[in-house]
């Protein structure tokens, strides 16, 4: 049984194995980090941590949204390292059986979807499910494991 949080980024739903997942938060304001790699808007303060927000948006090629109400963090490890997303909106969590987990096909595999775990079908549509610890590449991961987000 595993369990997803399904959410939407664009006008596409997606998904992260929840087990990855360490918390979800309203939205809060980004502070820029000179010197990070492209693909992270900034950091954010969490209680009383500091995590690298990543641009999930540019990575899935999904137009930015403005921030309403419904935008929303997730936390979620990759790796040795936490990163912060940000959602345009949180569907729900719902559990499903493994039979209904369907590898991605190697064929659609490519660099640019290195980030897809499986996929599940989700109200009669196909779900892609994120894996956190291959959505940042190797170069960039190193680089933000040595940015001091304080």
């Amino acid at each position: 049984m595993r369990e997803i949080i399904a959410f939407e980024v664009g006008d596409k739903k997606f998904g992260f194995d929840i087990s990855c997942m360490r918390s979800l938060e309203n939205y809060r304001e980004i502070t820029p980090v000179p010197g990070t790699p492209s693909c992270i808007l900034g950091q954010v303060q969490v209680r009383d941590t500091i995590y690298p927000v990543f641009d999930l948006h540019t990575l899935l090629g999904m137009p930015k949204r403005e921030v309403t109400e419904t935008t929303k963090m997730i936390i979620v490890t990759s790796g040795e390292l936490s990163l912060v997303c940000v959602l345009d909106s949180v569907d729900k969590v719902f559990k499903l059986t493994d039979d209904k987990v369907k590898e991605f096909p190697e064929v659609a595999r490519t660099e640019g979807t290195r980030y897809v775990d499986y996929v599940v079908n989700y109200n009669d549509e196909l779900m892609l499910i994120l894996d956190p610890k291959t959505m940042i590449s190797p170069e960039d991961y190193e680089c933000v494991r040595q940015t001091d987000f304080e």
